[in-house]
């Protein structure tokens, strides 16, 4: 990985439960999102600032509100039952926010409860990246008829989602210190 930024805890994971959830969904998570949750389980990234001191990294979410979100992987928890992972007890929480929840899978929380998900619907080999604020998330018993009516319940739920960037690679590389 980049000598720019690290993750601040280094707790092993096996690959195997990873594999797991990625058969449950029938997806493939990026090499580079499974190289770093195998070695650094629940880490936060840090980045060096302009004197080179380690700070906690943020993330610019364009349109969101509190602009900036820090970046902490869900953990599995070193756990071989699926259910037990902070990946699938978020899933759990929020599927019913998403437009597809089968193929939008959280993967990082920032510290604030708000989280960062996978989103294999424009790509389904190269997710993009999509972060979702846990305090406005609707679903559907959130829209009147009319609402329903004016857009599809897709297009409702969509508008749940804030754009971060096309890959893991490309957030990974638009880390910035928290000052």
């Amino acid at each position: 990985m980049n000598e720019k930024f690290k993750w601040d805890i280094n707790v092993k994971n096996s690959e195997d439960i990873i594999k797991k959830i990625e058969s449950n969904f029938n997806i493939k998570f990026p090499e580079k999102y499974i190289q770093a949750v195998t070695q650094h389980d629940g880490g936060m990234l840090k980045v060096r600032d302009k004197i080179g001191l380690w700070k906690t990294a943020i993330i610019n979410i364009e349109n969101w509100h509190g602009k900036n979100a820090v970046v902490a992987l869900l953990s599995y928890d070193n756990n071989s039952n699926i259910e037990n992972t902070k990946v699938i007890k978020f899933y759990n929480v929020f599927k019913d926010s998403l437009p597809e929840p089968k193929i939008i899978i959280p993967f990082a929380i920032d510290g604030a409860g708000n989280l960062f998900f996978f989103d294999y619907r424009k790509n389904i080999n190269e997710p993009s990246i999509v972060f979702l604020d846990h305090e406005t998330a609707y679903t559907e018993e959130d829209f009147t008829e009319e609402e329903i009516e004016q857009k599809t319940l897709n297009e409702l739920l969509n508008d749940n989602l804030y754009y971060v960037c096309d890959s893991f690679d490309e957030l990974l590389n638009m880390i910035t210190p928290c000052e």
